[in-house]
């Protein structure tokens, strides 16, 4: 398919990649010369959103995403576990959404398996609605989002959603989070993808209350200046 886009590429003036990781993909799987390529970020519409700041909700750890193996669920269950270990986090619960499909089933059962035999059931909670009430609901409930992707992604609109609403992200040097962080701070990103690294990066920031106050708040600006839906829009007919 790579190889069909790229010979037809001739008869394309433009491409327009979602972030900037993603335009050298682009570039090294179609043999497209920098003429032909730029980058348009995804927007949101933080009228959309209600901001609430980090220090009038619960210390809850949020993941939204397919709950399956690619997008490193059992990363941050893991390290979720590491963090109940230690003193200081016991009101610290964790919420999960994003639905699942027929091949999930074995996986989300090992991971069920895995946080009943560490004793967290009652401090884990499965969120099923995650569409528009549902989301509303959800980003009232947490304080912090990771979803650890094992190969990282093109974008993630998700992170913007969260940084609107005051929610600072926990994100792996992957694709093209650390992209996004840099442009709207609002977030932390390790490196070494492992359930250790980011119990420890969840650790730091959820003992910080002042850490936690500033990422939010700059979280929300730095979508505002940088990822409203309309300076996009505007970008995009400039292209």
């Amino acid at each position: 398919v790579w190889k069909l886009m790229s010979a037809k590429a001739e008869d394309v003036a433009k491409f327009i990649s979602v972030s900037d990781y993603y335009a050298v993909v682009m570039k090294e799987k179609m043999s497209l010369p920098d003429e032909k390529l730029t980058s348009v970020h995804i927007g949101v519409d933080p009228a959309d959103y209600t901001f609430k700041a980090v220090a009038e909700k619960k210390r809850n750890i949020g993941y939204v995403s397919r709950m399956c193996h690619e997008n490193g669920l059992d990363i941050l269950v893991d390290a979720f576990i590491l963090l109940k270990q230690k003193e200081g986090f016991e009101d610290v619960n964790l919420v999960l959404t994003g639905g699942s499909t027929g091949d999930d089933k074995k996986y989300l059962s090992d991971i069920r398996s895995r946080i009943r035999e560490n004793g967290l059931q009652k401090q884990v909670e499965f969120h099923e609605d995650f569409e528009e009430q549902g989301l509303r609901e959800y980003l009232e409930k947490v304080s912090v989002v990771s979803v650890p992707f094992r190969k990282g992604e093109a974008f993630g609109n998700y992170l913007l959603e969260f940084k609107v609403s005051g929610i600072p992200v926990v994100q792996p040097a992957l694709g093209a989070f650390p992209e996004i962080v840099e442009l709207t701070g609002g977030g932390v990103i390790y490196k070494e993808n492992t359930p250790e690294v980011l119990a420890q990066s969840l650790e730091k920031l959820l003992s910080d209350p002042k850490a936690m106050d500033r990422l939010s708040r700059t979280g929300k600006e730095g979508v505002e200046k940088h990822f409203h839906i309309d300076i996009q829009a505007e970008r995009m007919v400039e292209v």
